[in-house]
């Protein structure tokens, strides 16, 4: 028995000592184990004192939407200089001259120049800090010493491959391309670069200037995006902008108006910027936030009445780029709440860099199902037409014109514009149309077009049934005909 008892024993023992390294070993595997930080959510419940993030601070959420803008045009408008985004020709085609000056392109140690006049009056080459678009023509800037930036006065052409003056060459010749009126913080920046501070001392006279993204970011159409990223749960929301629920139409219109526009800033330069020989206003809505108040408030834009025939043809349709806003808001789209967004997309998804959400006819067949019955009388005088070419002819210019009366841009205003305009304003080097505009008829007279406008449409009419409608009552937007 007191062999047993001592097994017994013993076995107790064992069975202590096994359970106390046990516990030493599991009490260190568990101090070991890092501690998991506990999740720690955002605050932010609204977009007040949001700074900008850049738009790489959206991938982690928005990869699709990111990968889908970088296949547009927007990402591009100011990129750092390299042999990858230069599409001007600095080899071969390299040199033009403009009033006695003769200005060379070229590429040294990697590097890309422009030989021209400097502010003294002396050739001299010039290095190029930054590449400005590339789609329609492409500029081409430096940065002085004292961080100010001035594009250079020459532009590449793409569609014609040819170098094209942009600003004067010569320092005694007025717009001159470095004089301070032409910086280009003040002039352009604002729509190039997104989040752009522009950090002026007077102190110094210097620039220290900065942006988040070298073009349209997504914080261009969505706000700053610091709230969001640090959204509470619940109130994400309410820490962007998604035009789309934007309450008012011009709302809407004014996240791509802030830049599609053409005019001066209400805000004058010396109000906020104590910068000697500045521009007196700003070339962008200075002062004006998405979701608060509007474009115009901010920004006086061109007008037909005072600035025809430069930005306008005597119609009123465009001449300049940059004007799709202004037509817009004056348009039967804009008047039934259509805005920008229900055509184009931001994001890339239709797979063009147009952006719209769907290529030619196929966009406008989704709301006008039916054109001819809209308009019988015109709508089926071409067996294959096409919206955009009748409705958006290419009235304005961004670098050439593809035809001898039209421009590279399409107007906005989605009026027809008959030949009987380019009669009333005295030939077409006053006035272009819709029907000159097309290359097929580019050589026509404008009254023998008008005359078969006005005999197709009488006689599609009469087929219809329909009364008869004078010029002076189609002249405009389409509208309904009224049967007999």
């Amino acid at each position: 028995m007191a062999g047993s008892k001592a097994n017994v024993a013993a076995y107790v023992v064992g069975i202590g000592v096994l359970v106390a390294v046990a516990i030493v070993v599991i009490s260190a595997l568990v101090a070991e184990r890092p501690v998991e930080e506990p999740q720690i959510y955002g605050t932010e419940i609204t977009r007040a004192g949001a700074e900008f993030v850049g738009s790489q601070a959206c991938i982690e959420c928005h990869q699709e939407n990111h990968d889908g803008w970088l296949g547009t045009l927007h990402p591009y408008k100011v990129r750092e200089v390299s042999a990858e985004g230069v599409v001007g020709d600095f080899w071969n085609d390299n040199t033009y001259e403009r009033n006695g000056i003769t200005m060379t392109m070229f590429q040294e140690d990697g590097d890309f120049y422009i030989n021209t006049v400097s502010p003294e009056g002396e050739y001299e080459d010039y290095r190029i800090d930054y590449t400005l678009g590339g789609e329609w023509k492409q500029r081409y800037m430096l940065e002085w010493d004292d961080g100010s930036l001035y594009i250079l006065p020459i532009q590449w052409n793409v569609a014609t491959s040819e170098w094209v003056n942009y600003a004067g060459a010569a320092p005694d010749a007025g717009n001159y391309w470095a004089d301070r009126s032409r910086l280009w913080q003040i002039g352009c920046g604002s729509c190039h670069a997104t989040g752009l501070d522009i950090g002026y001392d007077s102190q110094t006279d210097t620039f220290d200037t900065t942006w988040v993204d070298g073009g349209a970011g997504c914080e261009a159409c969505h706000g700053p995006g610091g709230n969001h990223i640090d959204s509470a749960p619940g109130y994400e929301n309410y820490t962007i902008i998604n035009p789309a629920r934007l309450a008012h139409t011009e709302q809407k219109v004014d996240v791509c108006g802030q830049c599609h526009t053409r005019g001066s800033s209400k805000a004058l330069v010396a109000d906020h910027y104590d910068i000697p020989g500045a521009a007196e206003t700003f070339g962008f809505p200075y002062g004006y936030e998405l979701g608060k108040g509007k474009v115009k408030f901010h920004y006086d834009q061109v007008d037909p009445e005072k600035d025809s025939p430069r930005r306008f043809w005597l119609s009123g349709h465009e001449a300049s780029h940059r004007q799709q806003a202004i037509l817009w808001t004056e348009s039967k789209h804009f008047d039934s709440g259509v805005t920008c967004i229900d055509c184009h997309t931001g994001h890339g998804e239709g797979g063009n860099f147009r952006l719209t959400k769907k290529p030619g006819n196929k966009l406008c067949m989704d709301c006008h199902s039916e054109p001819e019955k809209t308009n019988p009388g015109i709508h089926s005088i071409h067996a294959s037409g096409s919206c955009v070419a009748c409705h958006m002819p290419r009235t304005s210019r961004s670098a050439t014109n593809l035809t001898d009366y039209s421009g590279d841009i399409r107007s906005h205003s989605f009026q027809f514009l008959y030949p009987q305009a380019t009669i009333d304003a005295g030939g077409l080097e006053y006035q272009t149309n819709t029907c000159n505009a097309c290359h097929y008829h580019e050589d026509d007279d404008p009254e023998d077009l008008q005359r078969v406008v006005d005999t197709l449409r009488q006689e599609r009419r009469e087929a219809f049934g329909m009364v008869e409608t004078s010029m002076e009552d189609t002249s405009g937007f389409f509208g309904l005909l009224d049967r007999e």
